[in-house]
């Protein structure tokens, strides 16, 4: 692979980790809802360029269908990009994705008590969301 190449698909990689952040922002807050319709094209996209680059076997990533949820985007963009093998901004993954989580990035320049209570309010929300998806 060239060294354009590699950089494409660096770019992509870097592409890949920002939509799985925002897909779960998205996924928590209900923001950005629609934004989704976006993000599976590009996914798809990056899909087709990195095939074409042979960054991914041909037919390994499927497609998401035009309403996909943030969910299933932002764990489609988590894979693809852990499968190319690069490291998203950080490097590293924790239970809630990429580590350049902001609430998982020590270098972020948050205390440490300030992303323990963005935690907690990441997870009330989550709850909050889960309740309405059940009622």
């Amino acid at each position: 692979m060239s060294d354009t190449e590699q950089k494409e698909v660096k770019a992509i990689s870097r592409l890949l980790a920002k939509t799985a952040e925002l897909a779960e922002q998205a996924s928590l807050t209900g923001s950005f809802e629609d934004g989704a319709e976006r993000c599976v094209h590009q996914y798809n996209v990056a899909v087709a360029q990195l095939e074409k680059l042979g960054a991914a076997p041909t037919g390994f990533f499927l497609p998401l269908p035009a309403d996909a949820g943030y969910g299933s985007i932002g764990i489609a963009c988590a894979q693809l990009a852990s499968y190319i093998g690069e490291e998203p901004i950080d490097g590293g993954v924790s239970y809630h994705g990429p580590k350049y989580n902001i609430l998982n990035n020590k270098g972020s320049g948050m205390a440490q008590e300030e992303r323990e209570e963005l935690k907690a309010l990441r997870e009330l929300l989550h709850h909050q969301r889960s309740e309405r998806r059940e009622g």
